[in-house]
């Protein structure tokens, strides 16, 4: 079933066309990645579909219902943006990720014991357990990503969007914040859309990739069909090893030179 549907949209930046007509429809309970060289319109895309930016045409559709005639509490009801670097914040672990239940609280409302319940289980799913007394300014970048991940998943939006979420993290918290993409996957109970630079990341964490190229889509589709030699060289003009796991289905990438 498709939740959210960007419906010819178009953008441009001083005068320089960014997107053109992008259509691009997510089914719910799946999770999408966006790739795509730099400069191919990626994180513009998201934060158009993310309500961070409006289009220029067209429109972004979530359940059917304008997404940008939405207020602000009924959209982060429904939507949730992890950025690349959230930044810290003087709070504790537990204060932060409690802000999440906002949205679905009345003006001063009370964070109640079924929010409670809510906050120690997100912070379970994102190990975040033993942490949830320390300030958020003395952590890690690895954990301080954790910490903003489990913001977003109280907010219990149907959709979250990622934009680049392992950017500045080492190998480890890269695979750390992923793996909680991979439960949500497997699960089935949030859809994920996110953006990637790695794309053996994009092809182990997807069940569809968007390939982006010049503002346009040039492909969308499970990553096994989508990412060939062809899409390589066409967009990102390098050629690829491609191997298959048989029993996956997921495709690794050896990236070498045409």
């Amino acid at each position: 079933m498709t939740i959210l549907h960007a419906e010819s949209v178009s953008h441009s930046f001083s005068q320089k066309q960014v997107l053109s007509e992008i259509e691009l429809k997510v089914d719910k309970g799946r999770t999408y990645t966006i790739i795509g060289p730099n400069g191919s319109g990626k994180s513009t895309l998201l934060h158009m579909i993310a309500r961070q930016l409006k289009p220029d045409q067209g429109g972004v559709y979530l359940n059917g219902k304008d997404l940008y005639r939405l207020s602000p509490k009924k959209a982060a009801r429904e939507i949730a943006l992890l950025a690349q670097d959230n930044g810290t914040a003087d709070l504790t672990v537990s204060q932060l990720v409690a802000y999440g239940r906002t949205p679905h609280k009345p003006m001063f409302g009370r964070i109640d014991e079924e929010d409670e319940m809510l906050i120690d289980e997100v912070m379970r799913r994102t190990k975040l357990g033993h942490l949830k007394d320390r300030n958020v300014a003395q952590l890690s970048g690895g954990e301080r990503q954790r910490v903003w991940f489990a913001l977003a998943l109280a907010q219990q939006p149907i959709i979250l969007f990622l934009d680049e979420p392992t950017t500045y993290l080492d190998i480890f918290h890269q695979l750390d914040v992923l793996e909680i993409v991979s439960e949500l996957r497997a699960n089935r109970e949030v859809t994920v859309v996110m953006v990637l630079h790695d794309l053996n990341h994009a092809a182990a964490y997807s069940d569809e990739v968007v390939v982006l190229q010049n503002g346009r889509i040039y492909r969308q589709g499970p990553p096994e069909v989508v990412m060939d030699q062809q899409m390589f060289k066409d967009v990102f003009h390098v050629g690829a090893d491609i191997y298959k796991n048989e029993q996956s289905n997921v495709v690794r990438f050896v990236i070498k030179p045409l």
